[in-house]
């Protein structure tokens, strides 16, 4: 019982739903159909396995700077930038 435990332990990290790559594939598909607000919780999904990773970075930028072409007024995008 004990050894299935620390193989199923060892073993979790592989088996993580979903990979870094994966996450960047649905990240572009989503930005690529505008979906902007899916598109940026993706990448922080990404940025969470990958904190340092300067694609995921400069994803996460892009997608907070297309929020912004959505909102015309000052006062809504202060709300916008805030509420992030």
């Amino acid at each position: 019982m004990k050894i299935a435990l620390l193989i199923l332990c060892a073993l979790a990290p592989l088996l993580r739903a979903e990979t870094l790559d994966e996450l960047k594939k649905q990240g572009a598909a989503l930005d690529a159909q505008w979906k902007t607000d899916e598109a940026l919780a993706v990448y922080q999904k990404a940025e969470a396995l990958a904190p340092q990773d300067l694609e995921v970075l400069c994803k996460i930028a892009k997608q907070y700077d297309d929020s912004m072409l959505d909102v015309t007024a000052k006062s809504e995008k202060l709300a916008a930038a805030t509420r992030r």
